[in-house]
């Protein structure tokens, strides 16, 4: 044999022997390439909105999806998704304000598990209007539509099709800075210089 062959075959014996060579006798190591990954959930984080004191002189109306699905007498059609939502320290005015965003998300998002949301109305820092975010994200659940990505709860539980956090921890944590001038109206007629929903 010359010089390649044997180096070939030795290559190939390596291979073979050194994994029965690092094994004890009676002992059993599992192949974690075969081992399906662990699911994981890491906490989630918020995004922070601020006030730039400017004045764009707009607004947003509601979706036009979201007025259509009305009735003759003006009362919202089926929600396609349950939103149960926390409130803590929000005024009434504030309370219906949000409650009528979340009436919106209830007909623009599909999902066959509850939307948990934790809104707290806080004294916050100047300028900052608000911050929202999930409450964690989850990796390699049932469903997972990709393995190497991590999802915000709430989808994770709709890919899933059930609850993947305990019923009683939020998906959803939004603050809402109270020393802010608000607007509450749901009439999208915004005063100048007043921030909205």
């Amino acid at each position: 044999m010359n010089h390649r062959t044997w180096l070939v075959v030795l290559f190939a014996v390596g291979l073979l022997v050194n994994p029965v060579l690092a094994q004890k006798s009676g002992s059993y190591t599992p192949n974690l390439l075969v081992a399906s990954p662990l699911s994981l959930s890491i906490s989630g984080s918020k995004i922070k909105y601020y006030s730039d004191e400017r004045n764009a002189f707009t607004n947003v109306p509601p979706p036009a999806i979201f007025l259509n699905k009305r009735n003759s007498s003006g009362r919202l059609m089926a929600p396609t998704a349950q939103f149960i939502v926390t409130y803590t320290n929000f005024t009434p005015q504030a309370q219906k304000a949000f409650q009528y965003a979340v009436d919106i998300w209830s007909t623009l998002i599909v999902s066959s598990v509850p939307i948990r949301i934790q809104a707290n109305w806080v004294a916050d820092e100047p300028n900052l209007l608000g911050s929202a975010g999930p409450t964690s994200y989850r990796y390699n659940f049932d469903g997972a539509q990709k393995a190497t990505a991590f999802y915000p709860i709430a989808l994770a539980e709709k890919i899933a099709h059930r609850e993947l956090n305990s019923p009683a921890e939020a998906d959803i944590i939004a603050d809402f800075n109270r020393n802010n001038d608000w607007y509450f109206g749901t009439d999208g007629l915004t005063p100048r210089a007043r921030p909205t929903w």
